[in-house]
């Protein structure tokens, strides 16, 4: 079958066809102006104040700015601990849809926070483990980092396992566990 006839048909079918991208295409982090405000400098962004993104679970992973939540290390990530984890990347306090970490905490009940290279929000935790308010805090690397070295994801992959934050699939038979 030809490659034209074969798209027809899945198309047809409803199936959405899947194409591979070369790395270089792949956004590992494109943090511009758009996307941290320019009152923020990028060297020193804490959790005090937040842009809360999409998801409604209990898990809230925060990010450099929105481009980091939307690469696909950040979806792989997500998928592994939660269906539908909460996004934010800090925010200057001036800003009127500027959050303050305590109140995302104590509005959507988080339970769990990760952070991806984002210093703990000075009212926090005295050191990067900790709870702050009801959640527990977990900084790890920035999320270009965590792409570009595997040790880095290893450790990661490793702190999360050790808390048991992984979504775990259900037995495959009734009453077995």
């Amino acid at each position: 079958m030809n490659p034209a006839r074969k798209t027809a048909y899945l198309e047809a079918l409803g199936i959405d066809i899947w194409v591979l991208r070369r790395d270089d295409e792949l956004a590992v982090s494109d943090c511009g102006d758009d996307s941290i405000s320019p009152d923020v400098s990028p060297a020193s962004l804490s959790a005090d104040w937040l842009y809360v993104g999409p998801g409604s679970g209990n898990l809230l992973l925060v990010c450099a700015c929105a481009a980091d939540a939307a690469t696909p290390l950040a979806a792989d990530i997500a998928r592994c601990l939660d269906a539908h984890p909460v996004w934010a990347w800090p925010a200057d306090p001036d800003d009127s849809s500027a959050t303050p970490v305590s109140e995302v905490i104590n509005d959507r009940l988080i339970t769990r926070i990760i952070s991806f290279g984002i210093d703990k929000p000075s009212q926090g935790p005295k050191s990067a483990n900790e709870s702050i308010g009801t959640a527990q805090w977990l900084q790890t690397e920035t999320i270009a980092r965590l792409k570009d070295d595997g040790r880095c994801r290893q450790a990661l992959w490793a702190m999360i396992s050790l808390r048991n934050w992984t979504v775990s699939t259900p037995p495959t038979e009734p009453g077995s566990v």
